[in-house]
């Protein structure tokens, strides 16, 4: 993982959107085919309800590729459903709740 960075940027606004550069250089990963990275993707996104935004701003190895998406994508979300104790009842959202 260490030549791949990616950058995730997603927001739970109830409206789903997917864009990824994500391009990998072969039809699998070991046996994995590597179009269900981004179908996956797509589909976590759009039955989820929210944006997902994945950008590969340095590629490298497909399955370091693939793996980086994945934790970016982890964290990403352990942030984004983080409960901030010391924004007292305040919606960190220019539109509120969805």
């Amino acid at each position: 993982m260490d030549e791949v960075l990616v950058l995730v940027s997603l927001d739970l606004s109830g409206r789903p959107y997917f864009k990824s550069n994500l391009k990998f250089k072969s039809e699998n990963i070991e046996d994995f085919p590597s179009s269900m990275v981004n179908h996956f993707l797509r589909s976590f996104s759009y039955e989820g309800k929210f944006n997902l935004h994945v950008m590969v701003l340095r590629g490298g190895d497909d399955h370091h590729k693939a793996e980086a998406v994945f934790k970016a994508l982890g964290l990403s979300l352990k942030k984004a459903v983080k409960i901030e104790k010391n924004r007292k009842g305040d919606i960190p959202s220019t539109k509120g709740i969805c």
